[in-house]
Parts: structure tokens; C-alpha cells; sequence
């Protein structure tokens, strides 16, 4: 979705929504903990994505940053806002 604001037919701003991919969230039953292989469910996921095609987790705990590393994705230096309708 694109919002566009124009002053005299010259567009002056842009604000765009796009959906995006997010890797979570990631449950183990507790009988199953230690047995499950984060990065097997993960490959079935992403094999089925068209390459360089970007997604993103939210790591609430130091436990899910960890997660987040042992499936190769990378630390990145944003905060993260949240907007509701």
C-alpha cells in the first residue's frame, strides 16, 4: 500500500506498508525439547521462498536471539515500533 502526498501536482511524500515474512514464533512441545531441530524446520520454510527474498524474527529473550543465530540469521541495529488501527 502507498500513501502520496502532493502539493501543486509534485508528489512532496511518500509512506509505503508492505507485508513481511517473520520467522516466528518457535514451539517445542516439552516432551520433545532438545529433540527438535530449529534449523530442519526452518530449511523446509525458506526452501519453498524465492531467493533474496528477506525475513525477520522478533527475539524476545535471550534464549530466541540464540535461536535466531544458530539459524544463520544476523543481529540487526533497529528498534522495533509497533502501530495499531
Amino acid at each position: 500500500m502507498l500513501s502520496v502526498a502532493e502539493h501543486d501536482g509534485q508528489i512532496a511524500g511518500i509512506l509505503c506498508f508492505h507485508p513481511v515474512l517473520h520467522g516466528e514464533p518457535f514451539w517445542v512441545h516439552e516432551s520433545y525439547r532438545g529433540q527438535v531441530d530449529i534449523r530442519k524446520l526452518q530449511a523446509s520454510l525458506v526452501s519453498a521462498l524465492p531467493q533474496g527474498l528477506e525475513y525477520y524474527a522478533f527475539t524476545p529473550s535471550r534464549k530466541m536471539r540464540w535461536v535466531a543465530g544458530t539459524c544463520g540469521m544476523k543481529l540487526l541495529p533497529w528498534d522495533v515500533w509497533k502501530g495499531i488501527v
